[in-house]
């Protein structure tokens, strides 16, 4: 019996080591044609990822967080690494708010170049209009109404003033010295405090209104207006008049209503002119039926 086991061991053995020598045929390989070079592996995954524009984004618009996504890096823009928003070293919500100076297209790449953000000292003036200048002016809560009145908007300014003199334009005798003028139209609103637009602020800081009597607001203007701004600003009080963002229909009120309109206490008020104010007459009868009043 153990010669048998034997046996059958020095068979396993012998075939164990015919496996291990056996040649083995290689496997087949595609053959290359004359003239091509055989195809380089397949490139690792890229890893970097940069922001491209979500949609179309027109310049001078703001930035908001829908705007832009991440997209892998493609090869040609590897060496542009150094003007880039690269995952990992932005903050997206740090950008939100700030000003696209170029026209975006979908799946465009963003740079450093493409926007200019709220912090920056030149930000301001990247919003304005070419040939336009800025105007800040303190004025009261109750006549930039109450915070109702936000950065974009566009409004119309109205002066209220008392006269020395008693004769308006015309010559007129002018029983009020108080009148009221539309000295500016259609103007708008670039800040309100340090508030420049409803998503982003100055310095990264809203100021809160709630405790001051006086609301910084900057105008975008033409210089011949800016001046007239300015020296209205020293004549009396000033009022902001918020404008609808509609066209107003051809022949309307707001149409035909133009800038410089002047208006009297007088003509708002009958209290306000005293000879409108009814007086102590004495009723005269005659004989011939015709009775009048005479004014003491």
């Amino acid at each position: 019996m153990k010669k048998f086991f034997s046996l059958i061991a020095a068979l396993l053995v012998l075939a164990a080591m015919l496996a291990a020598f056996w040649p083995v045929e290689p496997a087949p390989q595609t053959a290359v044609p004359p003239g091509e070079q055989a195809p380089e592996p397949a490139a690792s995954a890229r890893l970097a990822q940069v922001l491209v524009a979500a949609h179309r984004v027109q310049a001078g618009a703001f930035i908001h967080p829908e705007d832009l996504v991440w997209q892998t890096l493609p090869a040609a823009e590897e060496m542009n690494l150094p003007g880039l928003f690269l995952f990992g070293f932005t903050d997206t919500k740090a950008l939100k708010g700030s000003l696209v100076t170029r026209t975006l297209e979908a799946g465009q790449i963003v740079s450093a170049d493409d926007l200019v953000r709220p912090e920056q000292s030149h930000y301001l003036s990247a919003m304005m209009a070419p040939g336009m200048r800025a105007v800040t002016l303190a004025l009261g809560r109750e006549a930039a109404s109450h915070g109702l009145i936000r950065p974009g908007n566009r409004v119309d300014v109205i002066l209220t003033s008392k006269h020395t003199h008693q004769r308006n334009a015309q010559g007129a005798e002018v029983t009020s010295k108080q009148s009221a003028e539309i000295i500016l139209t259609d103007i708008k609103l670039l800040a309100i405090d340090a508030q420049v637009t409803d998503i982003a602020a100055l310095n990264g800081t809203v100021a809160a209104q709630d405790n001051f009597d006086q609301v910084a607001v900057t105008f975008e203007l033409a210089p011949s207006a800016a001046a007239r701004l300015l020296l209205a600003h020293r004549l009396g009080e000033l009022a902001l008049v918020l404008r609808s963002a509609q066209a107003a229909p051809t022949g309307s009120e707001a149409v035909t209503l133009p800038a410089g309109s002047l208006i009297w206490a007088e003509q708002v008020a009958r209290g306000q002119n005293p000879r409108a104010l009814p007086g102590h007459g004495v009723r005269i009868s005659y004989g011939d039926g015709n009775d009048r009043n005479r004014q003491p």
